[in-house]
């Protein structure tokens, strides 16, 4: 990522749906810990109310 921002005309990166699965990432990431995020991008995350993981939804 820091090579694509600072040799390339990006200028951000967005992380929203991983965060929003995985809240943790970046602590994981700072820790050293670099697994793929289980976030598979699927978008059902804006089809909620408060924008929440499908997977991360707990029913009553």
């Amino acid at each position: 990522m820091n090579e694509i921002l600072n040799y390339t005309d990006i200028e951000y990166f967005s992380l929203s749906r991983l965060l929003i699965r995985e809240s943790e990432s970046i602590n994981r990431w700072k820790n050293g810990d670099t697994r793929l995020s289980i976030c598979i991008s699927c978008n059902s995350c804006y089809n909620t109310d408060d924008h929440k993981c499908i997977f991360n939804i707990v029913y009553y």
